[in-house]
């Protein structure tokens, strides 16, 4: 989201919300819970879901270029790592150009 702070407008700002959090991302591309339910329905989670999916997240053009020298996504993950008889979290930085990751 941080990239795309710098390239919106204010004109864009409707169509191009700029999202506080993972969970109002994840909100555009599921289909809406019930307010009884806890949990999205899984055929959503699965994305095997006709009315929902990352198709419905609206990107602009520059989030979606494919040209090499544009933006690089950076992604961090967590891998556990045994030491001894414990199993410890380190977080991995992973730097790819955007052509060569798909979103989910």
């Amino acid at each position: 989201m941080k990239f795309r702070k710098t390239v919106v407008n204010d004109g864009q700002a409707a169509e191009y919300p700029v999202y506080d959090h993972l969970n109002d991302a994840v909100d555009v591309t599921l289909c809406a819970k019930a307010d009884s339910d806890t949990y999205y329905a899984k055929e959503c989670c699965d994305r095997e879901c006709d009315k929902c999916g990352v198709h419905l997240l609206r990107l602009l053009e520059e989030e979606e270029s494919m040209d090499e020298s544009g933006l690089k996504v950076k992604w961090e993950r967590f891998d556990y790592v045994t030491m001894g008889d414990k199993k410890i979290a380190t977080r991995c930085e992973i730097n790819f150009p955007w052509g060569n990751v798909q979103l989910l």
